[in-house]
């Protein structure tokens, strides 16, 4: 027990355990993303353990996160070898010090190689189907990548390292002792008087052939001599960090370019780097004061980021920033008042005249039925399966589904789907060849859109967004919200590469159905109406235009509001991004605004879309009754509406403290019960012969967890989304559907 509990390799250990916090909590971080432990619902370990490369999970992508892998484990090494390599003095009497002590300090860079691979195997196995021959070659490109660094870094200091043996004398010491600072020397000096005092007991190490051999004293060594050694490997630290920093700047600066966006699983790990070595350095210099520096840092950083030069709000493309308007209670009543509400009403009407011209079929007796499609939020999952249920549903009912459809709202990942699929449609309205039920463009919606959006996080958002580029003759900063419209872009194939003047006069004409997005304002929970129609009548209760301040104006339209900063200019990928800008994920908006407002997912006030569509019949209830048959509202749902009661955990004191707020996390569940309550009045109002609510809703299979929700899916998700049209309830909701379109 003495020679396991005296050995290199387990004092070392024992000793990050006890003080290396700072530079520990990169690996837990890591470990915790690769087994789902943090941000498994959206989808965070897909990152490391599906690396997309060029639009594709290969041997490449791999290799990209084995070389940074390689670059955090040498990073930890250096970083662990500067904090504390004084305090095992019989390092410098040894040959490849640093190589012996990286050999040493192992434990727990390889316990987290090891746990990734078997994470990798498993979930590439249980995933994405891969065979034996894809595995092995997956593993083999991730631990070349480690391999390759950790043998260009070993050259480097091969070349670099000094040992006792190169003395003798003191003439070559001094000159090293010269290049230092006063401040580094004298905290050396002190390092090294604790030396004898801190010095960690160790009988036996692994040699650099991975032989024990028992440590030998280095009493009768010079300490200046021996300090010298350590100096000199330090300083090789700091050329490491710098050439890891300039290599993530550049990969930001070169990001358009595809070849240059590595996996985003990589590009953390190049931050995970920095951040350990910067945490280190802290340390190194500050000593006890590291954590109360860092705290002050941190405030200092919020502060000189708030203001000037410094705050870069993240914009919506194609409109003037250089105005601003007011917002504020008078501009909202002048936007919203009786006199928009008539006009737009009216405006309105005209388009619901041209739907009834194209749904009235000659010779037959029956008005046509008016479709209100809506669909959840919930990522890539809620994209694909809206355009699921779409072709689905239109094929059935011999494309009547998107010929009654009227107007399409919600929130999220549904909305980018039902965006796609209706400018597929329009194509094919305006005499384009082609196949709305190609399974094509199902594909093109799952494609990946979350490498994207982290390796612009690594590469570029955390430097503050730096590069720019132009936009109708305006100039905006390129940060992960431009990269998640470029993206989409090229995931569908450049058909959303689109305006919203040039839906103005389609929409109008009933060509396709009306598309609303509805953004959050995050200041005052204000829904922003992005639409190219006029659409006043949306902003709040009808009877709110009738009696003014009776009620609450709880929405404004982006078209009017930002009236003279061009917003038909809005390209549909950033109203698509306005609607789908989850936290964290993708940046909070600033609209051109005096107060400035940001913007925030639409799933905030209705991850359904129902409420916009509940309000419009209201305010159409008369032309409704007297030209259709009735309403059909189809809710396309990625979140279940009968969600399973949970068991309740054990109480406990922490339990006390976080149970009351977790009702926070049941944002879907509580705008269920209200809408549900809506749909009764709104049952009330029309009568029930009039209204009819169809559900599909996707749910996992009954073998497979729910698909995360994020900007990833896997192959096996992908496969339990189409599955899950199959289920009966789905299967059931089709028929009546089709029953009722027919």
């Amino acid at each position: 027990m003495k020679k396991i509990v005296y050995a290199f390799p387990f004092q070392l250990l024992m000793l990050h355990l006890r003080s290396n916090h700072w530079t520990l909590l990169w690996w837990l971080l890591f470990l915790a993303f690769v087994t789902g432990g943090i941000g498994k619902i959206f989808g965070l370990k897909y990152l490391f353990l599906d690396p997309e490369y060029m639009g594709e999970v290969d041997f490449w992508g791999f290799l990209f996160v084995g070389l940074t892998f390689g670059g955090l484990m040498m990073a930890w090494h250096i970083t662990t070898y500067v904090l504390h390599s004084y305090r095992f003095p019989f390092l410098a009497s040894l040959s490849r010090p640093f190589t012996v002590f990286c050999i040493n300090n192992s434990i727990i860079p390889l316990t987290a190689l090891v746990i990734y691979l078997v994470s990798m195997v498993q979930f590439q196995m249980y995933n994405e189907f891969a065979a034996e021959n894809s595995l092995l070659f997956y593993a083999f490109g991730f631990l070349l990548g480690v391999g390759l660094t950790i043998a260009i870094t070993s050259l480097y200091f091969y070349f670099t390292n000094i040992e006792l043996s190169i003395f003798d004398g003191t003439k070559g010491a001094s000159f090293i002792l010269s290049t230092l600072t006063k401040g580094q020397e004298k905290m050396e000096e002190e390092s090294a008087r604790g030396a004898s005092r801190h010095a960690w007991r160790v009988d036996y190490y692994l040699t650099s052939r991975l032989g024990t051999r028992r440590v030998r004293t280095v009493k009768h060594y010079d300490p200046e001599y021996v300090l010298t050694i350590f100096r000199r490997n330090h300083t090789n630290a700091l050329v490491i960090q710098t050439f890891s920093l300039v290599l993530l700047i550049s990969l930001g600066y070169l990001i358009d370019y595809p070849m240059f966006r590595i996996p985003a699983g990589a590009s953390i790990l190049l931050i995970f780097t920095i951040l350990t070595m910067l945490a280190g350095a802290l340390s190194y210099w500050l000593r006890s004061w590291t954590t109360s520096v860092l705290i002050i840092l941190l405030i200092g950083i919020h502060l000189v980021t708030s203001y000037g030069w410094f705050n870069h709000p993240n914009k919506v493309y194609g409109i003037n920033y250089n105005k601003t308007v007011p917002y504020s209670y008078e501009m909202l009543d002048s936007l919203n008042n009786l006199k928009s509400y008539k006009e737009d009403k009216n405006k309105t009407k005209l388009i619901l005249e041209y739907w009834k011209q194209k749904n009235e079929v000659a010779g037959k007796s029956q008005k046509p039925k008016i479709v209100f499609l809506n669909m959840s939020g919930g990522g890539l999952r809620s994209g694909m399966w809206a355009g699921l249920v779409m072709q689905k549903a239109d094929s059935i009912t011999n494309g009547q589904l998107m010929e009654q459809s009227f107007m399409i709202t919600g929130a999220s990942g549904g909305m980018i789907g039902a965006t796609y699929l209706r400018e597929v449609y329009l194509k094919k309205m305006l005499g384009e060849n082609v196949d709305f039920y190609n399974k094509k463009y199902i594909e093109h919606i799952s494609d990946d859109l979350q490498n994207a959006l982290a390796a612009s996080i690594a590469t570029n958002d955390i430097f503050l967004p730096w590069v720019k580029f132009e936009k109708n003759g305006y100039t905006y900063r390129k940060d992960r919200g431009y990269m998640f419209e470029t993206q989409l872009n090229e995931n569908t194939g450049g058909i959303l590469d689109k305006t919203l003047a040039d839906y103005e006069e389609i929409e109008q004409l009933a060509k396709v159905p009306l598309l609303v997005f509805t953004p959050v304002v995050i200041s005052d929970g204000r829904r922003i109406i992005v639409s190219p129609q006029d659409l006043s009548f949306l902003t709040m209760p009808k009877i709110g235009f009738k009696y003014p301040y009776m009620v609450e104006h709880d929405a404004v339209e982006f078209k009017k509001l930002f009236a003279e900063q061009n917003p038909l200019n809005l390209p549909v990928t950033s109203a698509i991004r306005m609607s789908a800008t989850y936290p964290y994920v993708l940046p909070a908006i600033g609209l051109p605004t005096e107060p400035e407002i940001h913007v925030m997912d639409a799933g905030f006030r209705d991850n359904f879309g129902t409420d916009m569509s509940i309000r419009f019949i209201s305010v159409f209830k008369d032309w409704i009754e007297r030209n259709t048959s009735g309403v059909v509202i189809v809710q396309i749902r990625g979140i279940g509406k009968l969600e399973v009661i949970e068991k309740s955990p054990p109480r406990g004191l922490i339990n006390d403290m976080v149970n009351p707020l977790s009702v926070a996390a049941r944002v879907s569940q509580l705008q269920d019960y209200g809408q549900d309550s809506k749909i009764d009045l709104l049952i009330d109002l029309l009568g029930e012969d009039m209204v009819d609510v169809v559900r599909l809703i996707y749910q996992p299979t009954e073998q497979n967890e729910r698909a995360s929700m994020s900007f990833h899916l896997t192959t096996r998700e992908k496969r339990d989304i189409e599955a899950a049209l199959h289920l009966k309830n789905n299967q059931d909701a089709l028929e009546a559907l089709q029953l009722l379109l027919k």
